[in-house]
């Protein structure tokens, strides 16, 4: 796997959530995740990389992770390149997650 780093998300509530960050088509692992895709971009010299938050989602199988057409424009118009993934094996607390950081950031592609 080509990861890309670590990326942490504040949610509505403050609550922290650290993902690993991944190419868009990473291939994976059937395990259960929270995801969050984004435009990511790195920054200059000594800045950190900036993630553009494009999706939120939650899955039972992130080895399943697929996109339907309007939802794939939508992420080529953000310029979506890169899955952040938080392997979490509860459902209740996947849901809880992703509730949480949908109030905050309100993702363009979650809207579609």
């Amino acid at each position: 796997m080509t990861e890309l780093g670590n990326v942490t998300f504040t949610g509505a509530s403050g609550h922290k959530y650290n993902f690993k960050s991944y190419p868009l088509d990473q291939k994976f692992n059937p395990v259960p995740a929270v995801v969050v895709v984004t435009h990511r971009a790195e920054a200059g010299r000594g800045g950190n990389t900036q993630h553009r938050i494009v999706y939120i989602g939650q899955l039972e199988d992130i080895a399943g992770f697929k996109v339907g057409m309007r939802r794939q424009i939508c992420f080529e118009d953000h310029g979506a390149n890169c899955i952040c993934v938080l392997a979490e094996r509860d459902q209740n607390r996947r849901l809880t997650i992703g509730t949480d950081l949908l109030k905050k950031f309100q993702p363009p592609c979650n809207q579609k």
